[in-house]
């Protein structure tokens, strides 16, 4: 597995140990993606979202308060695509919640999975887990164990009827006794409604809201029903409602909604309506429960609170805070207006270094509480980082306003002191961004607040800084501003790959990838122009493939295409041992015609970093100075250099890529026009490729079916197969010919080995029709 595959499976790892041994209920829930859907071992454990796997998981905690053991584990993940991985395993536990004398089976289970990643963290998009069969039998199989199932089920299912259709008169003799017991048995209201004449009878358990039962009946104004209750509620339940959907068959009707109870309060109950039906199969009457949900609806909220807020603050956290502010200018459209702040603490880095993680964590929760505060109840306040927090004043346009709102909050961190003697002083600095004119969504704004707050922090921090529309272009989405060691972040140079592999792996677009990190790069180091050139194919000559120019120069990637090594000299010779090629004043170079090849493009100094492909010079990572001479410091020289190896790896590895890639699309081209019936079958036997003229014959075959089963109808590989016969004697090649009974034809097939795109070894299987040969009669 990549490091990628492996983080996910550890991810996994971790989900599982909290649900089975810490029982860590919250954990679970936080570790769940918003659109979250899980399968698990039980008939009734299917959940379709976070809400519903809320309420299984809080069923669950009241009912059971054991913990497992995992006793054996084994973790396995596959990425699908950048943000989707596969995972799957098995789990062995044993349960440690009985007494000494109980005697406790290992449990086993199997699981599978996606999990998607986002901004660098894991969470759970689907989970599925079963329990397998212990009692099928070796070499029985599932269809024939479904089939042995399926007849046993029906012979129950016949008794069962049969049994049912003896009993069907005394039941419904039986009914009115039952449903009067229920009335004055149960400890909900209960109620019965005559649909002819309205004739309502209760139980005298419960009268929600002082209100007669007749009060929650279809097309009432349910004066007691909480106010934004109301209109769902008379639309579930109307009566035209009800009598349209028990006509049609349903079996019950069911709604949610608040209400008042004895002492004014509003409560959560559920009301249930189920028909009873005379013998030509309309109902007549309803028998109806409205049921005390409260302390459940509270629970589950509280679990949808724990999924939503930062432990520490009981802000909301970086995820809800973007649904929260999304949603609020979605609702809002086009009219939407608001501004977003981020704030972050000045130096907070050396809160946590003097006064310790502790203290550092008390002045973290008396800032959220500051800002909180200083806001209305509708405004989102959210912790997104350790030490940072955002704000989205909803409904917020007049930057005056805004601007005292930024300097109370200021205020705010001046007045919080921390340490045992309060001396240690605290400040912020903040980025603002307005909508709509900064963006209409979490994102761009985002982005524009941090590059607010990048200039704040460069202004002496302590600040607020609106954005001023000077935004860097060639910063990619997801590339934050204010990294660089001067406004108190990570130092770029101590943390250099950690940016540059963040871009590269982020980007669906390479070229997009290194023309980005060449501005990040030439603007940090403040040169001219940053560029690269690749050596063409025989090496002879080389290409400047990208650059970067900053303001005021000149670009001159059109005018060095194809330059011939020749006019320079032996260009590769000027590079050290390191691989670095340094001239702070090129009137000092002594090959007139590299002199004059940099002349033309105005450069006085420059710094150059070999490409190397396996060891060989295959171009260079060039920083030019055009304003004067430059001296580059070894800081400087060392970080440019890494900055080359990084790029040089990825852009070999695509260029061999794109060659791979290309060499596929001509082979395919190829096979694909040969009259012969080709396909190539990976280890596993599964098809990589079929060409034309045999999906013309097997037109159901696809690729990732098992070529047994496509082409021959079989559960298992062929025992006359030559591919296992090359394996077999270790061979190039092999040839048989074979007679396919589901095809009604004879092949002479061939089977050799290649390397496929992704560089696994493969076989390539050509088969030439001989069935005119073998049964000339058919002919």
């Amino acid at each position: 597995m990549n490091d990628l595959e492996t983080r996910a499976a550890e991810f996994v790892r971790g989900v599982w140990h909290d649900y089975l041994e810490a029982r860590d209920y919250s954990g679970i829930i936080r570790s769940f993606d918003e659109e979250v859907t899980w399968i698990g071992t039980g008939e009734g454990e299917l959940c379709l979202s976070l809400g519903d796997a809320v309420r299984m998981l809080g069923a669950e905690s009241q009912e059971w308060s054991g913990h497992f053991s995992i006793v054996g584990e084994d973790y396995r993940a596959r990425q699908l695509s950048d943000d989707l991985f596969l995972t799957f395993g098995t789990i062995r536990a044993r349960e440690e919640s009985g007494g000494q004398d109980r005697v406790v089976a290992d449990l086993n289970t199997r699981f599978s999975g996606v999990c998607r990643l986002r901004d660098g963290n894991f969470s759970v998009l689907h989970l599925h887990h079963s329990a397998p069969d212990r009692y099928q039998r070796e070499g029985e199989f599932f269809a024939k164990s479904l089939t042995e199932q399926s007849n046993a089920l029906l012979k129950k299912k016949i008794a069962e009827k049969t049994a049912e259709l003896e009993r069907l008169n005394d039941e419904r003799r039986a009914d009115e006794t039952r449903y009067r017991f229920a009335l004055e048995a149960t400890s909900d209201l209960v109620f019965e409604y005559n649909a002819s004449n309205g004739l309502v009878t209760a139980n005298s358990a419960l009268y929600l809201g002082g209100k007669d039962p007749a009060g929650f009946l279809p097309d009432d104004d349910f004066p007691h029903v909480y106010p934004e209750d109301r209109d769902r509620l008379r639309e579930s339940l109307s009566s035209e409602r009800v009598r349209q959907a028990f006509d049609d068959g349903e079996t019950a009707l069911s709604a949610e909604y608040r209400t008042l109870d004895g002492e004014g309060h509003y409560t959560w109950v559920r009301i249930t309506l189920v028909p009873i039906r005379g013998s030509d199969g309309k109902y007549r009457r309803l028998i109806g429960s409205i049921k005390d949900i409260d302390r459940d609806k509270r629970r589950e909220q509280e679990f949808k609170d724990q999924s939503r807020r930062d432990p520490l603050t009981g802000l909301y956290n970086r995820r809800y805070t973007e649904v929260m502010v999304n949603r609020f200018l979605e609702k809002s459209g086009p009219a939407a207006s608001g501004a977003l702040f981020i704030i972050d603490i000045d130096d907070f880095k050396a809160v946590n270094d003097h006064l310790g993680h502790l203290l550092g964590d008390a002045v973290l929760r008396d800032v959220s509480e500051r800002i909180t505060q200083l806001f209305r109840s509708t405004d989102i306040v959210g912790r997104i980082g350790g030490d940072e927090f955002v704000v989205f004043l909803k409904g917020a346009d007049d930057e005056e306003v805004i601007g005292e709102k930024a300097g109370a909050v200021l205020n705010a961190f001046r007045s919080t002191l921390a340490g045992h003697n309060a001396g240690h002083a605290i400040s912020g600095s903040i980025g603002i961004a307005l909508c709509p004119r900064d963006g209409g969504d979490y994102r761009a704004l985002f982005e524009k607040a941090d590059s607010a707050l990048y200039s704040a922090k460069k202004l002496g921090k302590d600040r607020c800084q609106f954005y001023d529309g000077g935004g860097d272009p060639f910063l990619p989405p997801g590339t934050r501003r204010g990294e660089e060691p001067d406004v108190g972040r990570k130092s770029f140079t101590e943390h250099i790959a950690e940016y540059i592999f963040q871009i590269l792996y982020d980007s669906d677009d390479i070229n997009k990838a290194v023309n980005a990190i060449l501005a990040i790069v030439g603007r940090h180091f403040d040169v001219s122009r940053a560029y690269i050139f690749e050596n063409t194919e025989d090496g002879l000559a080389c290409n400047n493939t990208f650059e970067w120019c900053n303001e005021g120069v000149s670009p001159q990637i059109d005018n060095l295409q194809r330059v011939p090594y020749s006019l320079i000299g032996d260009y590769a010779a000027n590079f050290n041992e390191d691989g670095v090629f340094y001239c702070d004043d090129i009137s000092r170079l002594t090959v007139k015609g590299l002199h004059d090849a940099l002349a033309v493009q105005n450069i006085h100094s420059m710094l150059q970093c070999a490409l190397k492909n396996d060891g060989v010079f295959s171009g260079y990572v060039g920083f030019d100075e055009c304003s004067a001479q430059r001296f580059w410091t070894q800081e400087e020289i060392d970080t440019l250099t890494f900055i080359s190896k990084i790029l040089s790896t990825f852009l070999i590895k695509w260029r061999t890529q794109e060659k791979l890639a290309e060499s596929f699309r001509v082979t395919r081209a190829v096979l694909d026009h040969q009259n012969l019936w080709t396909y190539v079958i990976g280890g596993d036997h599964r098809l990589l490729y079929i060409n034309r003229k045999t999906l013309e014959l097997v037109p159901g075959a696809k690729v990732g079916a098992c070529c047994y089963e496509a082409f021959w109808g079989n559960r298992a590989p062929c025992p006359q197969c030559p591919m296992r016969e090359m394996d077999r004697t270790g061979a190039g090649s092999c040839t048989m010919e074979l007679h396919n009974t589901q095809l009604s034809v004879w092949t002479s097939a061939t089977a050799s080995r290649m390397t496929w795109v992704d560089g696994q070894s493969v076989c390539l299987m050509s088969c030439v029709d001989i069935t005119a040969y073998k049964e000339p009669d058919r002919s």
